[in-house]
């Protein structure tokens, strides 16, 4: 067949991505960290979904999560209140030391969308930078819809085979002339990075499993790219 197109793409994050364009996209992933506190946390909402629906064979839709731990600041005044009361034996006066801090950092969390967290990337993770400069790239190839889907709107038959998570998903798909979905992309959240800050990833979504079949909803009409 025709040579592929072969796209280099700059990302300070995950570097040097060589994406091959052809039957099917190639990408060498970066950011492959598998943070075990972020995977934990997609595995317990799992396991509270099969409990729910009474599904054990309920699989995860996707290949990469972003876990944020809630952190809680104390300040040390707070802290040495605290631990002196508790070495006093008083476990209760311990517990009011704290309670205005808690209550502070829990109002906070409570009033953030989203908290930068770790990463655990078992699939192909990249830059909202590099997703962007990827889109500019085959712009002239491809039709690229932006799409805002809550989840409920997911046919049942994809549901019932796969959590799809919570939260409405912003996907980005990437159409071929003839319909046909190329990629498909998948906003998984902000992770923090030593050294950068943070960073908003994304999910260069599996061509099978619950991506494929999700993508092929979208290029068959099923859903609005809407």
């Amino acid at each position: 067949g025709a040579a592929p197109l072969v796209v280099q793409i700059e990302d300070e994050v995950f570097g040097r991505n060589r994406v091959a364009i052809a039957e099917r996209i190639n990408e060498s992933a970066r950011g492959t960290a598998r943070a075990g506190s972020a995977r934990a946390r997609a595995d317990a909402a799992l396991a509270r979904e099969r409990a729910r629906r009474r599904s054990p064979a309920l699989d995860h839709a996707w290949s990469v999560f972003i876990g944020a731990p809630l952190q809680l600041p104390v300040a040390p005044e707070a802290e040495d209140e605290a631990l002196r009361l508790l070495r006093a034996g008083d476990a209760a006066g311990a517990m009011r030391a704290l309670a205005g801090p808690v209550r502070h950092g829990l109002e906070v969390a409570a009033r953030s969308r989203e908290r930068a967290g770790d990463i655990y990337n078992s699939g192909a993770a990249l830059s909202e930078g590099a997703l962007e400069a990827y889109v500019a790239e085959v712009g002239s190839s491809r039709t690229v819809r932006r799409v805002d889907l809550p989840v409920e709107r997911i046919p049942d038959s994809l549901r019932a085979r796969w959590y799809f998570g919570e939260e409405p998903l912003a996907l980005v798909a990437c159409f071929h002339p003839d319909g046909r979905v190329g990629e498909l992309f998948r906003r998984v959240g902000t992770a923090s990075f030593k050294g950068l800050g943070d960073v908003v990833v994304w999910e260069l979504c599996d061509e099978g499993g619950a991506s494929g079949a999700l993508a092929l909803a979208l290029a068959s009409g099923q859903l609005s790219a809407e």
